[in-house]
This record gives structure tokens, C-alpha cells and sequence, in this order.
């Protein structure tokens, strides 16, 4: 029987910008690294992204911006992780999908608005960073985080106070 296909990655191996480019991601990529993969650099995504399936974004080194209008998808997953940075400028509107935050970089949500994604939103390792009111979804799910893990919660970006509406927390 022959190997299936391999899972596609779009590797970011130098700084730079990809500017208003639009994306489907679908799966974790080549070797689990993710369907998006920043290898390393300080990289900007513009175009927005579309998710068709669970999928994975990985910053191997340095930061990997998202600043697009919306990552969105039908109730899929997004797993964010590696040992770099990601900085979410955008919202998350992924339906009834979980937020996963896993490596020892740092996740900041930072995008104006609110995220529409209604599953939970889980920290295993490093930290997320949160700096908009609506950045962790809807509160129905709630937020988990891991031993070892940390929530930020902060609104230095904007230069003002943060408020969260009642989110279950652990």
C-alpha cells in the first residue's frame, strides 16, 4: 500500500512580509511543524487565513505576525506553538474550534474586536499573552492553563486598562 501524501508546510525562513496574500491551511504540516512554519526571522502575514481543517501554526525563532482581518474556519482547531513568538493582530473566529498554546514562546492575541471561536482555550507551555477584551473567544468555554504554563493579561499595546468579561478560568 502506497504512503498517503505528504501534509503541505509554507515555511517563513527569512524576514519579511507576505503582504495581503490569502492562505488555506489544513492539517499540522510536514513532519507535525505546522501548515504554516516560521523558521526564523520576524515574519508579517497580512492575507487572511482560512483554516479547512484542525491545523497548526509553528514559530520556530524569532516572531511570526498574523495581522489579517480574521483567522476563520467551520469549528475547526488552532494550535499555535514553538520555541518563537507569535503575535495574533487579528481575530480568531474559528466556530465551535479550541485554542491551543503549546512550545516555550510567547502567544499575544492583540486584535481589535472580539474573537468568535466558542471552544476552550487551553495553555500547555509558555506563555499567552492577552491584550484585547475579546481575545480568548467566547466565555462559554473558559480558559485552562497547564502547570508551567502562564496567562498575561495585559493592555500595554494600546496604552490603556483591560477588561475581560466573565470567562471560567483554571
Amino acid at each position: 500500500h502506497a504512503p498517503g501524501p505528504t501534509p503541505p508546510t509554507l515555511h517563513l525562513p527569512a524576514t519579511g512580509t507576505v503582504a495581503s496574500e490569502n492562505h488555506t491551511l489544513a492539517g499540522m504540516g510536514y513532519l507535525n511543524t505546522g501548515a504554516l512554519q516560521n523558521i526564523s526571522g520576524n515574519n508579517t502575514w497580512t492575507g487572511d487565513v482560512v483554516l479547512s481543517a484542525a491545523s497548526r501554526i509553528q514559530s520556530d525563532q524569532d516572531t511570526l505576525t498574523l495581522s489579517s482581518i480574521a483567522i476563520t474556519g467551520t469549528n475547526t482547531d488552532l494550535d499555535v506553538r514553538g520555541a518563537g513568538n507569535t503575535t495574533l493582530t487579528t481575530l480568531v473566529n474559528t466556530g465551535t474550534g479550541v485554542l491551543t498554546k503549546e512550545g516555550t514562546g510567547t502567544l499575544t492575541l492583540n486584535g481589535s474586536g472580539s474573537s468568535g471561536y466558542t471552544g476552550t482555550t487551553t495553555v500547555f507551555n509558555g506563555v499567552l499573552s492577552l491584550q484585547a477584551a475579546g481575545g480568548l473567544g467566547a466565555t462559554t468555554a473558559g480558559t485552562v492553563v497547564k502547570s508551567g504554563a502562564a496567562l498575561e493579561i495585559s493592555y500595554a499595546t494600546y496604552g490603556g486598562s483591560l477588561t475581560t468579561l466573565a470567562e471560567p478560568l483554571s
